[in-house]
């Protein structure tokens, strides 16, 4: 995960990866600071995921809840 680097340096990052022959053997995700007015540039650096956390920054949250029983029978 690149985290908080901006387009230019998450480029230079994939290139060194290529570089020592490691590139493919990797998923590269950037993250952090990426919003909607710069996802194009991240997305043109090449990477494989793009998380965008400000995607959820302003939405409510839903409130539940998971309960498991035990139908083993013991």
């Amino acid at each position: 995960m690149l985290d908080n680097m901006q387009p230019e340096s998450v480029k230079e990052t994939l290139k060194i990866l290529e570089e020592k022959g490691l590139r493919n053997s990797v998923i590269v995700e950037a993250s952090g600071g990426i919003s909607q007015s710069n996802l194009e540039d991240y997305a043109k650096t090449g990477v494989d995921v793009i998380s965008m956390g400000s995607l959820i920054h302003k939405a409510s949250w839903i409130d539940f809840s998971l309960e498991m029983i035990d139908i083993s029978g013991e």
